[in-house]
């Protein structure tokens, strides 16, 4: 497993104000640019306190240098890294260029942009950004949302919010990143807890990958939980979903088949040498929505029998035998 390892790209930056952009070719020396400590809006700088044009960012930095990414070749596959660029927040127009291509133009400082660099990232880089934050004097035709920041009375009229404000980071990862990740409380109770979840990744080559949650509580006495779940991903960006239920032994206690192998969900990786992989297997929980998961989990690692109990636990007590009791 490869953790994300994460470099901040803060520091002296050098700007470059000007009248129109050059699609990322600009003045090599450091004669014409002016140095500012980032994240921060520029006219936060003395010599641009009532400026409201264009700004060329530039920042250069050495690969080895940058604390935390490791460039070894003893590194572990130093094949499979990758590497990203991430603007966490730059107002409000964006366009990026990192060692001369053109990572493509950006509005809004309220979500970040993310870009893969592996291909052109080398010993000496170059981050290149045009930036510009234009006054809309058309109030009713605004395309720009820059709510207070442009457009409250008390606001001094030549203010100007343009600038990098958040941090902008390189990310090393392995060959599979975690772009994105909504995790959702769907039910709750005393014992049981349901987590609805959505996670988009980017697969650098196809392949098996194993999604392992661990819940921990935190403000209350409890075990601490780990679910695993094995899962078969293209190349490319992609979408996985689906639904965490967590259950607790008391569960079993209150409504079980006496005949039944009783494995909580967060154990079925570990205790797969307990089950005939040949035979016929019947997975159940309390409505059928855990044991789909499990069966298609053990399908996924060889099992060819496998069945899931629809309507679980509590279908099987309405069902096929009252004497159970329902929860």
């Amino acid at each position: 497993m490869t953790f994300p390892r994460t470099v901040l790209l803060n520091g002296m930056w050098s700007l470059l104000p000007v009248d129109s952009f050059r699609q990322g070719f600009y003045p090599l020396d450091d004669d014409a640019w002016i140095a500012q400590e980032l994240p921060a809006h520029w006219q936060q700088h003395p010599l641009l306190e009532r400026y409201a044009g264009k700004m060329v960012y530039r920042k250069r930095f050495s690969l080895e240098r940058l604390e935390g990414i490791n460039t070894s070749p003893q590194s572990p596959a130093p094949n499979l890294q990758r590497y990203w660029l991430r603007l966490n927040g730059v107002f409000y127009w964006s366009q990026p260029y990192f060692n001369g291509v053109d990572l493509g133009r950006h509005e809004g400082y309220f979500a970040a942009q993310e870009h893969e660099v592996t291909r052109w990232l080398g010993s000496q880089n170059t981050l290149l950004i045009e930036v510009e934050c234009p006054e809309e004097r058309d109030k009713r035709g605004k395309r720009m949302i820059t709510g207070v920041f442009s457009h409250w009375d008390a606001l001094d009229p030549g203010t100007n919010p343009g600038g990098i404000w958040l941090p902008i980071e390189l990310i090393a990862t392995g060959p599979t990143r975690i772009t994105q990740l909504l995790l959702h409380t769907q039910a709750i109770g005393d014992t049981t807890a349901e987590l609805r979840y959505r996670v988009e990744l980017d697969a650098a080559v196809a392949g098996d990958a194993t999604l392992r949650w661990t819940l921990t509580p935190k403000n209350f006495a409890g075990e601490v939980q780990v679910i695993e779940q094995r899962r078969a991903l293209a190349a490319g960006p992609q979408e996985l979903a689906g639904l965490l239920d967590v259950r607790e032994p008391v569960e079993i206690e209150m409504a079980a088949v006496q005949t039944a192998l009783h494995i909580p969900m967060r154990d079925v990786p570990s205790r797969l040498a307990e089950l005939d992989r040949e035979s016929p297997i019947v997975v159940m929980c309390h409505t059928g929505r855990r044991s789909f998961m499990v069966a298609q989990y053990l399908v996924g690692n060889g099992f060819s029998q496998v069945f899931n109990l629809r309507g679980g636990i509590d279908a099987w007590s309405t069902e096929i035998d009252p004497q159970v009791p329902r929860y």
